[in-house]
């Protein structure tokens, strides 16, 4: 399982810490927002919205 996500991101935030409660490992993708990462074409095949996180 991945997980799409950005540090700063509040909403990734609380997904990080849903998972690790359940004890569900996943491998973290790092997607920079200020670099406009979201936008490229390899994550908008992922994320049509082109927003963090996504699981």
């Amino acid at each position: 399982m991945k997980l799409y996500t950005y540090w700063r991101s509040s909403a990734a935030f609380r997904v990080r810490l849903a998972l690790a409660l359940k004890g569900i490992e996943a491998e973290h993708v790092a997607i920079n927002l200020t670099q406009g990462d979201q936008r490229t074409a390899y994550y908008t095949e992922i994320n049509h919205q082109s927003i963090v996180p996504t699981l």
